[in-house]
Protein backbone atom coordinates (compact mmCIF):
# COMPACT_ATOMS: atom_id res chain seq x y z
CA UNK A 1 0.00 0.00 0.00
CA UNK A 2 1.02 3.52 0.01
CA UNK A 3 0.65 6.75 0.64
CA UNK A 4 0.06 9.39 -1.59
CA UNK A 5 0.11 13.63 -0.51
CA UNK A 6 -0.63 15.55 -3.86
CA UNK A 7 1.68 18.57 -2.90
CA UNK A 8 4.95 16.36 -3.44
CA UNK A 9 3.63 13.08 -5.18
CA UNK A 10 5.89 11.58 -2.49
CA UNK A 11 5.11 7.60 -1.22
CA UNK A 12 5.43 6.02 1.58
CA UNK A 13 6.19 2.00 1.84
CA UNK A 14 4.38 0.42 4.45
CA UNK A 15 7.09 -1.57 6.75
CA UNK A 16 4.91 -2.72 9.19
CA UNK A 17 1.50 -5.07 9.54
CA UNK A 18 -2.06 -3.22 9.29
CA UNK A 19 -2.48 -3.73 13.12
CA UNK A 20 0.83 -1.57 13.75
CA UNK A 21 -0.10 0.63 11.25
CA UNK A 22 -3.49 1.42 12.78
CA UNK A 23 -1.55 1.80 16.38
CA UNK A 24 0.49 4.38 14.94
CA UNK A 25 -2.87 6.36 13.51
CA UNK A 26 -4.43 6.22 16.67
CA UNK A 27 -1.46 7.83 18.74
CA UNK A 28 -1.23 10.43 16.08
CA UNK A 29 -4.63 11.03 16.58
CA UNK A 30 -4.04 11.60 19.92
CA UNK A 31 -0.82 13.02 20.28
CA UNK A 32 -0.20 16.75 21.74
CA UNK A 33 -0.85 19.48 18.72
CA UNK A 34 2.89 20.11 19.27
CA UNK A 35 4.00 17.00 17.27
CA UNK A 36 3.59 17.24 13.91
CA UNK A 37 2.35 14.07 11.63
CA UNK A 38 3.80 15.77 8.24
CA UNK A 39 7.29 15.71 9.51
CA UNK A 40 6.45 11.92 10.91
CA UNK A 41 5.08 10.79 7.59
CA UNK A 42 8.30 12.16 5.39
CA UNK A 43 10.62 10.85 7.49
CA UNK A 44 9.12 7.56 6.97
CA UNK A 45 8.66 6.77 10.50
CA UNK A 46 4.95 5.58 10.02
CA UNK A 47 3.97 3.55 7.09
CA UNK A 48 0.43 3.62 5.14
CA UNK A 49 -2.65 3.23 6.89
CA UNK A 50 -4.88 -0.27 6.19
CA UNK A 51 -7.06 2.49 4.18
CA UNK A 52 -6.08 4.69 1.68
CA UNK A 53 -5.56 8.23 3.61
CA UNK A 54 -5.17 11.59 1.50
CA UNK A 55 -3.24 14.23 2.62
CA UNK A 56 -4.59 17.56 1.14
CA UNK A 57 -1.86 19.97 -0.06
CA UNK A 58 -1.14 22.68 2.41
CA UNK A 59 -3.51 20.77 5.38
CA UNK A 60 -2.56 21.51 8.59
CA UNK A 61 -1.77 18.84 11.50
CA UNK A 62 -4.45 20.01 13.22
CA UNK A 63 -6.74 19.34 10.63
CA UNK A 64 -5.18 16.01 9.75
CA UNK A 65 -5.24 14.52 13.20
CA UNK A 66 -9.39 15.43 13.15
CA UNK A 67 -9.71 13.43 9.79
CA UNK A 68 -7.64 10.59 11.28
CA UNK A 69 -10.12 10.25 14.67
CA UNK A 70 -13.06 10.59 12.48
CA UNK A 71 -11.71 7.75 10.40
CA UNK A 72 -10.73 5.93 13.52
CA UNK A 73 -14.37 6.01 15.01
CA UNK A 74 -12.82 8.41 17.61
CA UNK A 75 -15.75 10.80 19.19
CA UNK A 76 -16.48 12.15 22.17
CA UNK A 77 -17.18 10.86 25.62
CA UNK A 78 -15.37 7.60 24.07
CA UNK A 79 -15.86 5.58 27.82
CA UNK A 80 -19.36 5.74 27.09
CA UNK A 81 -21.34 3.52 25.05
CA UNK A 82 -21.46 4.30 22.00
CA UNK A 83 -25.12 5.79 20.53
CA UNK A 84 -25.33 9.18 22.47
CA UNK A 85 -23.22 11.98 23.50
CA UNK A 86 -23.33 13.11 27.10
CA UNK A 87 -24.21 16.93 27.67
CA UNK A 88 -24.67 18.98 31.31
CA UNK A 89 -26.96 21.45 31.83
CA UNK A 90 -27.24 24.43 35.33
CA UNK A 91 -30.14 25.59 36.87
CA UNK A 92 -29.00 28.53 38.61
CA UNK A 93 -31.32 29.96 41.56
CA UNK A 94 -31.38 33.62 42.24
CA UNK A 95 -31.74 34.66 45.87
CA UNK A 96 -35.55 35.20 44.96
CA UNK A 97 -35.81 31.85 44.30
CA UNK A 98 -35.92 32.53 40.15
CA UNK A 99 -34.36 30.29 37.87
CA UNK A 100 -32.31 31.39 35.12
CA UNK A 101 -32.97 30.19 31.78
CA UNK A 102 -30.93 30.78 27.84
CA UNK A 103 -33.06 30.83 24.64
CA UNK A 104 -31.60 29.57 21.81
CA UNK A 105 -30.33 31.92 19.52
CA UNK A 106 -31.43 31.90 14.95
CA UNK A 107 -29.93 29.64 12.88
CA UNK A 108 -29.64 26.78 15.78
CA UNK A 109 -31.43 23.73 16.70
CA UNK A 110 -34.36 24.47 18.72
CA UNK A 111 -34.33 27.87 18.02
CA UNK A 112 -36.16 30.24 20.05
CA UNK A 113 -36.92 27.65 22.64
CA UNK A 114 -35.66 27.97 26.23
CA UNK A 115 -33.33 25.70 27.95
CA UNK A 116 -31.27 25.32 30.94
CA UNK A 117 -27.55 26.54 30.00
CA UNK A 118 -24.77 24.13 29.70
CA UNK A 119 -23.08 21.75 26.82
CA UNK A 120 -21.01 18.75 25.93
CA UNK A 121 -19.07 16.97 27.91
CA UNK A 122 -15.48 16.62 26.92
CA UNK A 123 -13.31 13.55 26.59
CA UNK A 124 -11.27 14.78 29.17
CA UNK A 125 -13.79 16.21 31.56
CA UNK A 126 -15.54 15.19 34.92
CA UNK A 127 -19.21 16.51 33.92
CA UNK A 128 -19.31 19.17 37.01
CA UNK A 129 -15.75 20.51 34.95
CA UNK A 130 -17.19 20.56 31.87
CA UNK A 131 -20.09 22.46 33.21
CA UNK A 132 -18.34 25.35 34.94
CA UNK A 133 -16.29 25.64 31.36
CA UNK A 134 -19.61 25.60 29.54
CA UNK A 135 -21.40 28.52 31.92
CA UNK A 136 -18.06 30.84 31.95
CA UNK A 137 -18.91 30.57 28.10
CA UNK A 138 -22.05 30.78 27.73
CA UNK A 139 -22.51 33.56 30.63
CA UNK A 140 -19.68 34.71 31.98
CA UNK A 141 -19.76 33.20 35.25
CA UNK A 142 -17.00 31.71 37.81
CA UNK A 143 -18.41 29.13 39.00
CA UNK A 144 -17.35 26.64 41.46
CA UNK A 145 -17.35 22.58 40.99
CA UNK A 146 -18.23 21.74 44.35
CA UNK A 147 -21.04 24.42 43.78
CA UNK A 148 -22.61 22.30 41.06
CA UNK A 149 -25.39 19.73 42.74
CA UNK A 150 -26.83 16.67 40.55
CA UNK A 151 -30.19 17.36 40.84
CA UNK A 152 -31.98 14.67 37.92
CA UNK A 153 -31.28 13.83 34.02
CA UNK A 154 -33.01 12.88 31.21
CA UNK A 155 -32.58 11.30 28.33
CA UNK A 156 -33.72 10.87 24.84
CA UNK A 157 -32.93 7.97 22.46
CA UNK A 158 -30.94 7.96 19.10
CA UNK A 159 -33.37 8.69 15.63
CA UNK A 160 -32.93 9.47 12.50
CA UNK A 161 -29.25 8.74 12.40
CA UNK A 162 -29.10 11.23 15.42
CA UNK A 163 -26.89 9.80 18.43
CA UNK A 164 -28.95 9.85 21.36
CA UNK A 165 -28.35 12.28 24.33
CA UNK A 166 -28.29 12.38 27.96
CA UNK A 167 -28.50 15.23 29.70
CA UNK A 168 -26.97 15.65 33.41
CA UNK A 169 -28.35 18.45 35.36
CA UNK A 170 -27.16 20.49 38.07
CA UNK A 171 -28.35 23.04 40.79
CA UNK A 172 -26.05 25.85 41.03
CA UNK A 173 -25.77 27.74 44.40
CA UNK A 174 -22.72 30.29 43.50
CA UNK A 175 -21.22 31.98 41.27
CA UNK A 176 -19.45 35.20 40.20
CA UNK A 177 -20.23 37.51 38.00
CA UNK A 178 -23.59 39.31 36.03
CA UNK A 179 -25.28 35.91 34.13
CA UNK A 180 -24.95 37.26 30.71
CA UNK A 181 -26.07 35.80 26.79
CA UNK A 182 -22.51 35.85 25.46
CA UNK A 183 -23.31 33.22 22.81
CA UNK A 184 -26.30 34.59 21.38
CA UNK A 185 -30.49 34.16 22.16
CA UNK A 186 -31.44 35.68 25.41
CA UNK A 187 -31.75 34.95 29.52
CA UNK A 188 -34.30 35.25 31.22
CA UNK A 189 -34.64 34.79 35.55
CA UNK A 190 -38.55 32.66 35.68
CA UNK A 191 -40.26 30.96 38.83
CA UNK A 192 -40.54 27.41 38.93
CA UNK A 193 -43.96 27.74 36.80
CA UNK A 194 -43.20 30.23 34.45
CA UNK A 195 -40.32 27.59 33.60
CA UNK A 196 -42.38 25.35 33.14
CA UNK A 197 -44.70 27.17 31.03
CA UNK A 198 -41.59 28.30 28.36
CA UNK A 199 -41.87 26.38 25.27
CA UNK A 200 -38.52 24.25 25.68
CA UNK A 201 -36.61 21.33 23.77
CA UNK A 202 -38.31 18.12 25.01
CA UNK A 203 -35.69 17.49 27.50
CA UNK A 204 -35.53 20.35 28.84
CA UNK A 205 -39.32 20.04 29.43
CA UNK A 206 -38.85 16.65 31.18
CA UNK A 207 -35.68 18.69 33.69
CA UNK A 208 -37.61 21.55 34.33
CA UNK A 209 -41.06 19.60 35.17
CA UNK A 210 -38.78 17.36 37.77
CA UNK A 211 -36.70 20.72 38.63
CA UNK A 212 -40.46 21.76 39.90
CA UNK A 213 -41.33 19.26 41.57
CA UNK A 214 -37.90 19.07 43.60
CA UNK A 215 -38.62 22.54 44.42
CA UNK A 216 -42.16 22.34 46.03
CA UNK A 217 -40.97 19.41 47.66
CA UNK A 218 -37.79 21.42 49.44
CA UNK A 219 -39.88 24.23 49.91
CA UNK A 220 -43.02 22.25 51.95
CA UNK A 221 -40.22 21.06 53.89
CA UNK A 222 -38.37 24.61 54.65
CA UNK A 223 -34.69 23.03 52.74
CA UNK A 224 -34.47 25.40 49.79
CA UNK A 225 -31.49 27.10 49.62
CA UNK A 226 -31.87 30.02 47.21
CA UNK A 227 -28.78 31.06 45.05
CA UNK A 228 -26.17 34.09 45.63
CA UNK A 229 -24.83 35.37 42.57
CA UNK A 230 -22.11 37.81 43.38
Amino acid sequence: MVMVVPATLWMVKSDASAISAMIRLYSIAVAPEASSLSSLMKRGTIGSPPVSCILMAGESDRRVKKRLRKRLGMEKNPTSPPGFITVVAGALQRADGRWLMHQRPPGKAHAGLWEFPGGKVEAHEMPAESLVRELAEELGILVDAGDCVPAGFAEGRAADGQAGIVILLYTVSAWQGVPAAREGGAIGWFTPDEARGLPKPPLDVVLAASLRAKSACAGDMGLAKPGRGA
